[in-house]
């Protein structure tokens, strides 16, 4: 699928070659992931708390995997991913897209070590915060909020 992904945008003509790769990989990832998670089902495997631990031992557990997760709208696994990054309950971590907080977010993501950009992209795609209630990155990829003001969101959360 990616060698077609690939042929289709540069007979477009649009894009340069390091963007047509950029996305011809995101392909292959992101179907490699529907093909694991549909395995999953299949086998009765569909734990998402093996598979976070599985990346994590295997050094897997990035920001690009947990952003591929993201990209098809898989909730449970960003909850669980969060919740192992930062030794959080999942419960807690789930409830934080309901309560539609962005310093929450925010915090959350400072603290799985995950970018600000990501927690912009949290706060749009998963809580669906509204645009004036966004919280944006400082200077186009830094934490606004002071690490002080973000210690005390996550303690909110009960996450030292």
């Amino acid at each position: 699928v990616d060698t077609r992904v690939r042929k289709l945008l540069e007979q477009k003509g649009q894009y340069d070659l390091q963007t047509t790769e950029i996305v011809a990989d995101a392909t292959r990832r992101r179907i490699k992931i529907v093909d694991e998670i549909n395995k999953d089902k299949v086998e009765g495997g569909d734990n998402v708390v093996i598979k976070v631990n599985q990346l994590l031992s295997e050094g897997r557990l990035t920001e690009e995997v947990i952003a591929d997760y993201l990209a098809l709208k898989d909730e449970a696994f960003l909850v669980a991913a969060l919740a192992c990054l930062t030794g959080a309950k999942r419960q807690a971590l789930a409830n934080i897209f309901k309560l539609k907080k962005p310093q929450l977010i925010c915090s959350v993501c400072w603290k799985a070590g995950l970018s600000m950009r990501f927690a912009l992209r949290l706060q749009q795609e998963v809580a669906h915060i509204s645009t004036k209630d966004l919280i944006y990155p400082k200077g186009g990829s830094d934490y606004p909020l002071d690490p002080k003001e973000m210690k005390w969101q996550l303690e909110f959360l009960g996450i030292e």
